[in-house]
């Protein structure tokens, strides 16, 4: 099978993070695999494989140089005949459906990758393409309700399908761990010893994370357990301000601003719990990825993370099993809340933690490793040329 994914860029992100484990797991099924990213530079890792290949239309924000990645983009789809376009994200869902006007294309599939894609604007540019797409998909039972209910697609014709976990690459690995907190290099000298407790977190900065209620949570865990430390993997616009943060509140010493990292897996082994402060989400890739590594999560209750943590998600009130070692949900923007469940987390002890850990992983493997959710991506795809097919 020839199949086109199509992205607006690709920088370190879940979304984009995506489409690269599923362009391997599409190589390693034997399809041929085109990468077209709308616009420019790529800063994540890419497969390496003679059946792939990367496109990038190097579009700028002004509408004649959209105008004109649009024409490259159909040339090269009438050029390549693919059997499947699957495009990812706002910029690129709506343009793959512009393009069928201008190229011939078997199937067309836009996943939109979270409950908030923009404003009315683009949630009625949805609507108005809908007919020009076989399917839409995001990432979550939440997402998708959010869409139906903007009416940015009608509830027959969106479906979630949820991202798929690297489990070969996010796993605990006990040795790792332990040659990373030892080593001089990996930690900054703000970690009191070898057996501190780490709490880490990774994304973007940018107002969806909510870093500020994550910093002021975590003043309230550094004042109980000043031995506690906090690093956050991540670049964005915010970072100045969530760095002011730190400092107005007395914790530089606690909280390391760890800038954009590639070695994400390493430091999750290395961590004793995940945590997430976003106010939005739609299944976020790096929370599933901690559940692969073994940790356990404390989390706001946003997007899909309660779909990820299933019946492990528990609110952060209730005490579960092993004095507190259970993942917890707690609401969006409640700095008190998150502080507390860390503290509970953090205070169950490391045989808590790692009996949650394991059932974490246990879950990812199941319900959502990379190697499932490509094999419903590639039956999606038959499933769609078939009913194509037959309706001509």
């Amino acid at each position: 099978m020839k199949i086109v994914l199509f992205v607006t860029g690709l920088q370190l992100g879940g979304a984009e993070t995506q489409v690269a484990d599923l362009a391997r797991g599409f190589l390693a099924r034997g399809h041929d695999v085109t990468l077209i990213s709308l616009t420019g530079p790529c800063a994540i890792a890419l497969p390496t494989s003679p059946q792939f290949t990367l496109v990038e239309l190097k579009a700028g924000k002004s509408p004649g140089s959209l105008i004109g990645a649009l024409f490259r983009f159909a040339a090269y789809l009438r050029a390549w005949r693919p059997d499947v376009v699957h495009a990812h994200m706002v910029h690129a869902n709506l343009m793959a459906r512009v393009a069928r006007w201008f190229a011939p294309v078997s199937v067309l599939v836009t996943s939109a990758h979270s409950r908030n894609e923009g404003g009315r604007a683009r949630m009625l540019a949805y609507r108005l393409t809908d007919r020009w797409t076989d399917l839409t998909t995001n990432v979550s039972d939440d997402a998708v309700a959010e869409f139906v209910a903007q009416r940015a697609a009608p509830a027959t014709r969106i479906v979630s399908m949820p991202n798929g976990i690297d489990t070969g690459r996010y796993r605990p690995d006990a040795q790792a761990r332990a040659a990373w907190r030892n080593a001089s290099n990996a930690l900054p000298d703000v970690l009191p010893d070898a057996d501190a407790p780490i709490v880490f977190a990774a994304g973007r900065m940018v107002e969806a994370k909510d870093y500020p209620t994550l910093i002021d949570a975590f003043a309230h865990v550094a004042n109980a357990m000043p031995e506690a430390r906090l690093f956050i993997a991540g670049e964005g616009p915010l970072r100045t301000s969530v760095q002011a943060r730190v400092d107005a509140r007395g914790l530089a010493h606690a909280v390391t601003l760890l800038g954009r990292r590639n070695d994400i897996a390493q430091w999750m082994q290395a961590a004793d719990v995940y945590v997430m402060s976003s106010a939005w989400e739609g299944l976020p890739l790096v929370v599933g990825e901690a559940m692969a590594s073994g940790l356990p999560v404390v989390s706001t209750d946003c997007g899909g993370v309660r779909e990820l943590l299933g019946d492990a998600g528990q609110a952060a009130e209730h005490d579960g099993p092993h004095g507190g070692a259970h993942n917890a949900l707690v609401p969006v923007g409640d700095a008190q809340a998150l502080g507390d469940a860390l503290l509970r987390q953090l205070r169950a002890g490391p045989e808590a933690r790692r009996a949650l850990g394991t059932a974490n992983r246990e879950r990812i493997v199941t319900h959502f490793s990379l190697d499932a959710i490509v094999t419903r991506w590639l039956d999606t795809y038959v499933r769609l040329a078939t009913q194509r097919h037959t309706s001509h």
